[in-house]
């Protein structure tokens, strides 16, 4: 067997199929996290501290593994939307803000757990605002 780099192999790999990701609305992304927090049935999920604070690409390298956004990963994973456990990559894929993951459970809000019924609950209230809504109120709020 040779040892090829991932350039090499991604030039030499013949790639026999993918899998269509499906093309969901952001609504529909995020009322599949939410039925997955339902399934939790209340479990109190770990909560992480600081997320409106610092620098946001450092923010998005920050890993989900034994977090309240855990399940989100796993969730839209499991509806064929291929998500890394980070923040970056659960935003760039649920289409979720910062100030919005910020808002559905900072430990600044919430202390260090949060009910998985609260998370359906913040994520499904999330949905039903306009996009980047949240934001824009933040910037006028904060003078950004």
């Amino acid at each position: 067997m040779r040892h090829m780099t991932k350039q090499e192999l991604a030039n030499t790999a013949k790639v026999l199929y993918t899998l269509p990701v499906p093309q969901l609305t952001r609504e529909e992304k995020l009322e599949i996290i939410a039925k997955a927090y339902d399934r939790l049935k209340g479990c109190n999920l770990r909560t992480i501290y600081g997320i409106e604070d610092g620098d946001e690409n450092r923010l998005r390298e920050v890993s989900t593994v034994g977090t309240v956004f855990e399940e989100a990963v796993k969730a839209l994973s499991e509806a064929g939307i291929p998500t890394n456990q980070t923040l970056g990559d659960l935003m760039n894929n649920s289409a979720l803000t910062r100030t919005e993951l910020h808002l559905a459970a900072c430990g600044c809000s919430y202390g260090d757990t949060i009910s998985a019924y609260s998370m359906a609950d913040n994520i499904r209230a999330i949905a039903t605002m306009p996009r980047g809504i949240l934001d824009r109120a933040r910037g006028v709020a904060f003078h950004n």
